[in-house]
This record gives C-alpha cells, structure tokens and sequence, in this order.
C-alpha cells in the first residue's frame, strides 16, 4: 500500500485542521469562527463514528482529538500575535494527524506504543493548560460569571484529563479510579478558587495550576503501579519541582 493510503487518514485531518484554523484566524468574523469550529467538531465526531465501526477503535482517542481542538480554539481566542495563532494552526493539525494515524490506539509494537503513550499524555498536559487557562481567561472578560460555575469546570477538566492519561499506562475502568477522580476534581476546585485569588494573569494562573495538576496526577498514576509509589525515589523529583517551582513565582510569574 502507499504511504498516503497508510497515513491518508492522519494527514487529512492534519491538513484539514491546519487549514480551517488558519481561514478562522485570516478572516476574522464570528460567522466564520463558529461556522469553522462547528465544521471542524462535526468532521473528528464523523471520522470517530467511521473509525470505531470499522475497526474498532476506543473513544479515549476521540477525547484527545476533542480536547486538543477545543484547547487550540481556546488559545487562539486570547492570543493576538498573529505568528503564534499560526504556529498553533500548524502545530494543532500536526497533533491531530499524529492521533489518527495507523499504529495509534491499536496493538503494535512496545516501542511503537512507548512513543505513542509519550506523546499523547504530553498532549493532554498540553490540553489541559489551554482548557484551564482559557476559563481563567473567562473569569478576567466576563465578570458577570460566576467563578464558581467556572471552578467546577476546572475540577472535572482536570480530573478528566489525568483519568484518561492513567488509562494511557493501565487498564482502568471508571470503577477503579473513581474515588481518585473524585478527590483529584475536589483538590482541583480548591487550588483553583485559591488561584484565581491571587495576583496574577490568566497565563500565570494555567501554567502554576496546571504544574500542581500534573504532579498530583503523576503520583496517582505511580498509586495505581504494582510497586505503588516509590517515595525514596520520588523526593528528589518532588523537591526540585518545588524549588523550580518557587523561583518561577518569584522571579519570572508578573504579579498584576
């Protein structure tokens, strides 16, 4: 078979991502926004739809498609360097080929399936900033929201995001990582009323909250290994993020 009937499916989708961001981000009308965005979802629902009848793939790819959609379309609405909007264009329909293409979400290689499995849990840490930063962004324009309704989003993104990077590592069904979820959604509630408290831009406020996210989900993730977390080894990691962590609010996060 060709190289375009094997990866056809993934660079379709790149290409099509790719130009739709770029006509969204050239012509600058809400018609041609929504209408893009609601074309762009429709197309990776369909592709789904065709995909999980024919060979049977999961849906947990489907999310990642849709989360990285929408956090793409979140960030381009609050960035105004035009370069950066094209980059992210690129960028994001890269993303998108590389979840449709042939050896993801399928029994391959464990190589194969290590780089795949790399990939795709740096995508949803990726997803996750641009989801949270965008509901912080959210609290700044529209006043008149409540936070509360956006802190919740916050809590169940969040969780969702690290239930679906456990399930990247492991077999879990929802069963299992339930309580997890509920506590990591209750924990994340909290960090982010606490957050958007404190001085800073919504920029800020993704980044620190998304690190806290990440290191509470990696040691829940390391929970659900045969060997449970390995705190001896773990110190090192957890005191260079707090010290890493540290410096970045004090010397380069801007308080306003």
């Amino acid at each position: 078979m060709s190289f375009l009937g094997v990866y056809g499916i993934g660079i379709g989708v790149g290409a099509l991502s790719t130009c739709l961001l770029l006509i969204m981000q050239l012509f600058v009308r809400p018609s041609i926004f929504f209408g893009g965005a609601v074309l762009w979802l429709l197309v990776l629902f369909a592709l789904h739809a065709f995909l999980a009848r024919t060979i049977g793939r999961g849906r947990d790819l489907f999310f990642l498609s849709l989360a990285t959609a929408l956090s793409i379309l979140g960030l381009t609405t609050l960035i105004e360097w035009q370069a950066l909007q094209w980059f992210l264009a690129l960028m994001g329909g890269a993303a998108l080929g590389v979840i449709y293409l042939p050896g993801a979400g399928m029994p391959t290689a464990p190589h194969v399936q290590k780089i795949f499995r790399r990939f795709f849990t740096m995508l949803w840490v990726f997803d996750t900033y641009a989801l949270l930063t965008f509901l912080f962004a959210m609290n700044l324009f529209f006043p008149s929201v409540r936070f509360w309704t956006l802190d919740i989003g916050i809590g169940f993104l969040a969780s969702g995001s690290a239930f679906m990077i456990w399930r990247l590592y492991y077999v879990l069904p929802v069963r299992r990582g339930i309580l997890w979820i509920i506590l990591l959604t209750l924990l994340m509630v909290e960090l982010g009323w606490v957050m958007q408290v404190l001085p800073f831009g919504y920029l800020a406020s993704g980044l620190l909250l998304t690190w806290l996210w990440y290191i509470l989900q990696l040691l829940v993730r390391f929970h659900f290994a045969p060997q449970d977390i390995l705190w001896r080894r773990q110190w090192k990691f957890l005191t260079a993020n707090a010290v890493l962590y540290f410096i970045t609010l004090v010397f380069f996060v801007r308080w306003v």
